[in-house]
This record gives C-alpha cells, sequence and structure tokens, in this order.
C-alpha cells in the first residue's frame, strides 16, 4: 500500500493519534462531521489512514487513527488539514510510533 510521494513506503511508519476534542466545541462536530469524514475517507484511499474511529461507543471526547507516515511531523502536518482540527474541536493531538507484531498491521 504505497502512498503519493511514498511510492515503495521505504523509511514509512506506523503511528497511533489520539484526539482530545474540546468539550466546549462538541457542538461543531456534528456540524463538520461530513467534511471531516471526507477528509479521512481520501487519506484513506491514498493508503496514509488505515483506519480511524471514536475510542468508544458514545464517547463524543476521543478518536483513534491509525496511520502510516515517515516520522511524527509529517503525521501532524497531514492531520493540521483535518475541518476538525482547523475548526479547533481538537483539543490535543498525540502521535506516537506504533510497532505492532501480531495481527493485520504486523505486515506494514
Amino acid at each position: 500500500m504505497a502512498t503519493p510521494g511514498h511510492e515503495d513506503n521505504q523509511g514509512m511508519c506506523l503511528y497511533i493519534v489520539l484526539y482530545d476534542y474540546d468539550p466546549e466545541l462538541l457542538g461543531r462536530k456534528k456540524e463538520l462531521r461530513d467534511e471531516h469524514r471526507t477528509f479521512m475517507h481520501r487519506l484513506n484511499s491514498l493508503g496514509t489512514v488505515l483506519s480511524s474511529g471514536r475510542t468508544a461507543a458514545g464517547d463524543e471526547r476521543g478518536s483513534l487513527t491509525i496511520m502510516l507516515a515517515r516520522d511524527v511531523e509529517e503525521a501532524q502536518r497531514i492531520l493540521k488539514d483535518d475541518p476538525y482540527a482547523q475548526a479547533g474541536i481538537v483539543k490535543s493531538m498525540t502521535v506516537r510510533e506504533w510497532s505492532p507484531v501480531v495481527g493485520t498491521f504486523a505486515d506494514c
């Protein structure tokens, strides 16, 4: 699964990204949900975002994304264009390199 500009995926690493949402701006999520999902679907079609979703059913305060990038800074640069991030709904973003050894993503 190649990402644009990284056709061979050499030097690509898996990252998990945790969004914490600003509780005072949760009302804006519904207004921007379609744009946010379009953004994430586009990244998924490019092979950059492998999976993304809420951290728990009914929990409107966070999400988790699994993605490919060269480094933490690249992951952050990509996600800064997320409509939720641009609207300030994302209170904080934690990006960590992830090295799975078992399961679906172990072969990435």
